[in-house]
């Protein structure tokens, strides 16, 4: 009996070793004050803001923004409190909107939000009867911010990465919808194999090494899939391989390394299966509208010959607008009808009461 009573209790979790889960409504809890303290020194934002706000006014917002934040926009909610402050005036919400449809600022804020989604799905898992989990990190909307603000107040209106796709983009090159791997084996190794071959190529030249490094990272970083250039630029780690003033340094392998590392995470796969369920729900609704609109019938074969008919009525009680200006037929002829529809709105059973 002792012995199955100390198995039993070999078999069971530690408490110096096993840490409990928290429950859904703990998690919730914690994020509630985390986002109350991230928007704590905001309250006061944009309370003078004119409704008939110039590009002078959305500066000094901007400005007082990243002086309350103290390090500028981090999160999802701080930018929303700074959106709500903005649309306070129809202007500024218009330069705001006309901002956000911008690709550049459009990449970097969806690759901050697919990391808040991945947040919000770990907070809605309750993890009370589980062990300890720590919760993924949220999204990091700062390099959204950067792009954002240049161009929200216009200081920039081609960002870094718009330039540098002009300038390093081919369409031969675009990786589009290949696979990582054989993008890279089909467009790099092979040209890489090609140079190697040649006997004038200086492959021995630590400067020629160097240079055809920098050129393949440019590249690939401006010809990979928006996706995952976007994951690229705001990840915590792999983003300080490709920072814009050492373009003329970037590493190839390196960066060959980070985007292997990110395409082939479990969080990029994902988000990669719901982009391809949207497009073909996407291109399923585009061929019903397509198929409806060809198989509806024209305007003009509603009309017939004697081309459209004419939807306006004819009035025939000549014109006149007022009841007291009608005879009594015309009256009585307007309660008739007023009383069959009356009757027809009625169901039958309804009348079998009445009569009754």
């Amino acid at each position: 009996m002792m012995a199955r009573m100390q198995e039993r209790m070999a078999a069971m979790p530690s408490s110096t070793t096993f840490r409990r889960g928290l429950s859904r409504a703990e998690k919730l809890h914690e994020q509630t004050q985390l986002t109350r303290y991230e928007c704590s020194n905001l309250l006061g934002l944009g309370d003078n803001h004119p409704a008939n706000a110039t590009p002078a006014d959305d500066r000094k917002l901007v400005a007082q923004c990243d002086k309350l934040t103290k390090t500028g926009v981090k999160s999802l909610e701080q930018f929303r409190a700074f959106e709500k402050a903005a649309y306070k005036s129809d202007a500024s919400k218009a330069r705001l909107e006309k901002a956000m449809r911008s690709k550049d600022v459009k990449t970097l804020f969806d690759a901050a939000m697919a990391k808040d989604q991945q947040a919000d799905a770990f907070m809605m898992e309750d993890d009370y009867d589980r062990e300890y989990r720590p919760a993924p990190p949220r999204g990091d909307f700062s390099k959204f911010w950067e792009a954002f603000r240049a161009e929200f107040l216009g200081e920039d209106p081609h960002t870094w990465t718009g330039i540098h796709r002009k300038k390093w983009q081919c369409p031969n090159k675009a990786q589009g919808e290949r696979d990582f791997v054989e993008w890279v084996a089909s467009v790099f190794q092979a040209q890489d194999t090609a140079e190697n071959e040649n006997r004038h190529t200086p492959t021995d030249d630590d400067e020629y090494r160097a240079s055809q490094s920098m050129i393949q990272a440019n590249m690939m970083v401006a010809n990979c899939c928006p996706a995952l250039h976007a994951s690229l630029l705001s990840h915590p780690v792999y983003s300080k391989l490709v920072v814009p003033e050492q373009q003329h340094k970037w590493d190839g392998a390196k960066i060959y390394l980070a985007l292997l590392d990110i395409e082939q995470s479990p969080a990029f796969r994902h988000a990669a299966g719901e982009r391809k369920q949207l497009q073909a729900s996407m291109s399923k609704s585009a061929l019903a509208v397509q198929s409806f609109s060809q198989n509806s019938p024209k305007e003009g074969k509603r009309s017939g010959k004697k081309g459209k008919k004419s939807r306006k009525t004819e009035n025939r009680f000549d014109n006149k607008t007022s009841r007291s200006q009608l005879t009594k037929e015309q009256q009585q002829s307007i309660a008739n009808k007023k009383a069959l529809i009356a009757r027809s709105l009625v169901s039958p059973r309804c009348q079998e009461k009445a009569v009754r």
